[in-house]
């Protein structure tokens, strides 16, 4: 064998060496990312579990403000996830079945968040010129508000049990039909108990507690 032909083996196996490498390099790469990916979905929901606290209280505000015929001058804002949005797919390769059950039940829920949000922003004009559909609108708050708190029950859900997502998912309690009508009634209870304390308050005080920046009862 010549030395031009030992040399031409030597940098093919170069060659298939640097490939090699750089698959591996490809690799290590995105499994980083999707890690870091997952951790940022992480910080996502709980920063969501804020942002849907205080949409919550807002909903409350404007809940006690429909049960006595009033219609707020502000409203809640939609819930931001960006992360979500953009990278949500290449995230799920590396999420086990109870990791990704998870994350698309909360994000599921909050997508039907923001669209209550949309819903009730264009029934809150229509119902400033027509009263007559102060009906549809309360209707719309307490779907909305059943959304909200039910968000941040399955939020508080995958942080509580981050490590163990996919063994409990499935099979927990707190995610069966149980613990799902006990919520429906303590939303039903609370939806109960704003109602009562804005007809004892009446629109004026009403008025005056949420433009001092009090809030509806006792926050749960």
């Amino acid at each position: 064998m010549t030395k031009e032909e030992l040399d031409l083996i030597e940098k093919a196996g170069l060659l298939v060496v640097g490939w090699f490498l750089g698959l591996l390099t490809t690799a290590a790469q995105k499994r980083r990312r999707v890690s870091t990916l997952k951790k940022a979905l992480e910080a996502e929901i709980a920063d969501a579990k804020r942002w849907l606290l205080l949409t919550k209280l807002h909903l409350e505000q404007m809940l006690q403000l429909c049960a006595v015929g009033e219609i707020a001058s502000q409203g809640p804002v939609k819930i931001p996830v960006p992360i979500f949005a953009t990278n949500f797919a290449e995230a799920t390769l590396k999420l086990n079945e109870g990791e990704r059950g998870s994350f698309n039940a909360i994000y599921t829920r909050i997508g039907l968040v923001n669209e209550h949000h949309d819903k009730l922003m264009e029934l809150n004009r229509i119902v400033a010129d027509d009263v007559t559909r102060m009906g549809e609108l309360a209707g719309e708050l307490e779907l909305y508000y059943t959304n909200v708190w039910t968000a941040i029950h399955l939020i508080e859900f995958h942080l509580r049990n981050g490590k163990n997502l996919n063994k409990v998912f499935n099979s927990d309690p707190e995610l069966g039909l149980e613990y799902y009508q006990r919520i429906q009634k303590q939303i039903g209870d609370r939806l109960m108990g704003l109602a009562n304390e804005a007809r004892d308050l009446g629109p004026d005080k009403l008025r005056q507690r949420h433009a001092s920046g009090g809030t509806a009862l006792t926050h749960e």
